[in-house]
């Protein structure tokens, strides 16, 4: 039997995958910084894998998004940024910068 446990991923979830192969790829195309919406766990991994690349990270959530969660992302680094009461104002207060700069 395998068993596939993304809940042993730093973020708690499949997110991380995702999450690193595109700041991987923003790294790699001379990228600095990285812009992403979420509810929680992919800012939790976007601003995990930005820090081990040396990226800046902002993330932008609802205020939905519970304190600690919110707390849990800036102590990676990151700055996150409050904007909306539901994900998808997040997501287009995002649509603008492309994800990355």
């Amino acid at each position: 039997m395998w068993l596939k446990l993304e809940n042993l991923q730093p973020s708690g979830s499949f997110k991380m995958r995702g999450m690193g192969l595109l700041c991987s790829r923003a790294k790699a195309a001379g990228k600095r910084r990285v812009v992403c919406p979420s509810g929680g766990n992919a800012g939790f991994a976007t601003a995990f894998v930005a820090r081990l690349l040396g990226m800046r990270a902002e993330i932008v959530v609802p205020s939905t998004t519970p304190e600690n969660t919110r707390k849990r992302i800036a102590a990676l680094g990151a700055t996150v940024i409050v904007h909306g009461d539901v994900l998808g104002r997040s997501e287009r207060t995002c649509a603008g910068t492309l994800g990355v700069r």
